[in-house]
């Protein structure tokens, strides 16, 4: 299992994370992987491999999270699959952490590309944390073939 850190996950990164100014303002951060670019070009994800996304911003509440993503398993019988939830430890921490599935669990729509909207009612269950905490992506089952470029978003929307 590797945990792979993208930029707006990483401590004092160059990605800007937009924090509520207001009680009941809503936000959305939008995080992306690239499998031709950034730490996971050329990387083959395995099964337990954690992909650390980005913030969910101190003292917000998740309203809603949207994944949209490119075929990224170009198999006749695509295998992709991966859940989608709060990470434990401190966020751009590369080691000794895990990913819960409060957003999505064993999603599939990188098997042929698409959108999926939350899927578990847990995620709007998320407790505020008085810290940032980081959004993660575990793969659960492989790709058969994974392709080598395309692309997956999560979109974060939270409220102060």
């Amino acid at each position: 299992m590797t945990i792979y850190v993208m930029p707006a996950a990483e401590a004092g990164g160059n990605v800007s994370v937009a924090y509520p100014d207001c009680a009941g303002d809503v936000v959305v951060n939008r995080y992306e992987i690239d499998l031709a670019s950034g730490p996971l070009k050329g990387v083959t994800l395995a099964i337990g491999d954690i992909i650390d996304l980005g913030l969910i911003p101190a003292l917000t509440e998740v309203v809603d999270l949207v994944i949209d993503s490119d075929d990224l398993d170009s198999n006749a019988t695509p295998t992709i699959a991966f859940n989608v939830g709060v990470m434990t430890g401190t966020p751009g921490v590369n080691t000794g952490r895990t990913c819960g599935t409060q957003f999505a669990a064993a999603s599939t729509v990188a098997q042929a590309g698409g959108v999926a909207r939350m899927s578990k009612a847990a995620g709007f269950r998320v407790a505020r944390a008085n810290t940032d905490v980081s959004v993660g992506l575990e793969i659960t089952a492989a790709a058969a073939t994974q392709a080598a470029s395309g692309k997956l978003g999560v979109s974060v929307f939270v409220k102060g």
